[in-house]
């Protein structure tokens, strides 16, 4: 609780909202396939993070809006998921060979910094190097093993993206809900 003038008022709670891709169709088998030697506990579902940003509830309706007019503007796109990389100390994830669409998005979802600055809130952080992790948090050694193996190994495979998730949760430790799906419009045929 703050005071300001002797009036005392409390802050709406931050939530973290993210905006993903999910693979969908006969690759989403493949890629668990890949996930299967990594499950300890709880496993993570195979997706894509574009942008993460902190925000009140009470901004949600005004930033959904924003968003929907900004997703009508990116075509569906083919995304191609090339081979592994990672990142130590421990989190694999396949590589995307295409990232252009994601670096449009990217510049259509900076014109939400304005508004999420302006109620107090941290700047909306866009993933600069998109990928699908597929495990996270594993041991060094169980790092160092993988990548080993996993540079003999090729892995390719395509997807189409038609639409994008907003997700939300009130703190790290928690799975995210759906708030919103965004449809990508097809991509508009070749006028000859």
């Amino acid at each position: 609780m703050k005071s300001l003038a002797g009036l005392q008022y409390t802050r709406e709670p931050l939530y973290e909202y993210s905006l993903i891709v999910y693979p969908c169709g006969d690759i989403l088998g493949k890629i668990e396939e890949e996930t299967v030697c990594f499950v300890v506990g709880n496993a993570i579902e195979p997706h894509i993070t574009l942008a993460r940003f902190q925000a009140m509830e009470s901004m949600e309706e005004t930033l959904i809006r924003w968003m929907r007019r900004i997703c009508s503007q990116q075509e569906s796109f083919q995304l191609t998921l090339n081979n592994y990389s990672g990142v130590p100390p421990g989190t694999i994830y396949l590589r995307i060979q295409n990232g252009n669409p994601f670096k449009q998005l990217g510049s259509g979802l900076q014109t939400l910094n304005a508004y999420i600055s302006s109620c107090g809130c941290p700047p909306l952080q866009l993933v600069t190097k998109p990928r699908l992790v597929i495990a996270q948090l594993v041991s060094k050694e169980m790092y160092d093993k993988a990548l080993a193996q996993y540079a003999r190994k090729s892995f390719h495979a395509s997807f189409e993206v038609n639409e994008l998730l907003l997700m939300k949760r009130e703190n790290p430790f928690e799975p995210g809900k759906k708030v919103t799906v965004f449809g990508l419009p097809p991509v508009k045929a070749a006028i000859l």
